[in-house]
């Protein structure tokens, strides 16, 4: 009601950074729901480098410079962003707040960021389009065994509106999640996969045990319903059923880089290891930034001969303030992806809470 906008709004101006707006979220999401956007894969060691890192690398600024005017802006296949921001494809944002991701769309557009809505979403393709027209947005893809669902897919989002395809390649198969295992965590009923709501089962869905339309058991959802072949063969089929260009999720190593980048239909590559949620004990991205970098800059060079336009790169993991977007520009980035802060300003305040 109102006096809860008041005194959320009276709470988030005394926000200073990042963990005041997870302190504020905690008091709001259930702890299901907290412990669910929270968890690492198993002992938590990637989630813990992920955070880490940042602070290893020390900047070394320069002197005698005008910075009168200073331009965040950067331009992200082809489109100029005021921030070098997307909103990363986090799964089931309503379980954070009943606007879930319509708030985040919305709050992309007021700060000039982009965002990238996931298949998981608990809103839907054509839901997030109409609820910002004018928002920069991406369509992160998970793989179905069904290739005509994933299809439909496909084909919703290119005809509402989103400019790419963020295909995520490091979840063949769910993370070992233990701390969601020890408290039994499933997805409560009423937080519905949006996208899928209107498919129909088929034998294959049957067959599998699975509900497509309820997220529950995560892990069974995934295991069961997802492609295990996450081979370069789904990015050539994709350049085959749309013309959205493809952005690679979940690059950690150049080699991989290299072979998502001579594919003519991929423009960009996340450098990205789930936010710690899927392999623990893995290199934090930004340590893979600087060499996944500069082996796509080779690959520009090869695609510029062959008159394909240029792949760029994208890190997430951990960023929690400006100076680490800074970091991550220095080191190769185009733009930084941001999940769990986003979670918490949602949270916190809804839209609101997101912009700040």
């Amino acid at each position: 009601d109102e006096d809860d906008e008041q005194s959320d709004a009276a709470s988030l101006a005394k926000c200073v950074n990042v963990d005041d707006v997870k302190s504020l979220a905690a008091k709001k999401l259930t702890k299901g729901a907290a412990a669910y956007y929270a968890a690492g894969a198993e002992d938590g060691h990637s989630l813990q480098e992920n955070l880490q890192v940042w602070g290893r690398d020390l900047l070394r600024p320069r002197v005698f410079m005008d910075v009168s005017n200073v331009d965040m802006s950067t331009e992200v296949l082809g489109t100029r962003l005021q921030l070098p921001i997307i909103a990363a494809p986090t799964a089931l944002l309503r379980m954070a707040h009943d606007e879930g991701e319509k708030a985040v769309a919305r709050s992309c557009r007021t700060m000039g960021a982009a965002m990238c809505l996931s298949t998981t979403a608990s809103c839907s393709i054509e839901e997030v389009a109409q609820a910002s027209p004018s928002t920069y947005r991406w369509f992160q893809l998970y793989v179905y065994k069904d290739r005509e669902r994933t299809k439909r897919l496909v084909e919703r989002a290119e005809a509402s509106g989103y400019s790419a395809l963020c295909l995520t390649v490091d979840l063949p198969v769910l993370g070992n999640r233990t701390s969601l295992k020890k408290i039994g965590f499933t997805v409560p009923p009423q937080y519905t996969m949006a996208n899928v709501a209107q498919e129909k089962e088929t034998s294959q869905d049957s067959a599998s045990g699975v509900d497509m339309k309820k997220a529950g058991d995560r892990k069974a959802y995934v295991n069961k319903l997802y492609d295990q072949a996450l081979t370069l063969e789904l990015v050539e089929w994709l350049g085959g059923i749309c013309k959205l260009p493809v952005v690679v999720k979940g690059v950690l190593r150049e080699e991989d880089a290299v072979l998502a980048a001579a594919m003519p239909n991929v423009r960009g590559v996340v450098v990205s290891n789930h936010g710690g949620r899927q392999l623990d004990g893995t290199v934090a991205p930004l340590s893979a930034l600087p060499g996944v970098a500069g082996a796509v800059r080779e690959c520009n060079a090869a695609r510029a001969r062959r008159g394909l336009p240029p792949v760029e790169v994208y890190v997430d993991g951990g960023v929690r303030r400006g100076r680490d977007v800074f970091k991550a520009l220095a080191l190769g980035a185009k733009a930084v992806l941001l999940g769990r802060p986003l979670i918490w300003g949602l949270a916190a305040a809804g839209e609101d809470g997101v912009n700040k």
